[in-house]
């Protein structure tokens, strides 16, 4: 499975880094917009991530 999912995997990975680097530049720069950006943009990935997983590997 982890094989055939990678995509799904590198999709969950890049709304994590998304998240956290919006996250940071809000930390460091006091932006509001940053957070929200970063929350739209890995929300978005998320949502790729959880779709390839479904139709990768559909529940029975």
């Amino acid at each position: 499975m982890i094989r055939k999912n990678i995509a799904g995997f590198w999709l969950l990975f890049m709304s994590l880094i998304a998240f956290s680097g919006f996250y940071v530049y809000y930390e460091l720069s006091g932006d509001a917009e940053g957070i929200e950006v970063g929350k739209i943009v890995g929300g978005m990935l998320l949502a790729l991530s959880i779709i390839s997983f479904i139709k990768i590997r559909p529940w029975k």
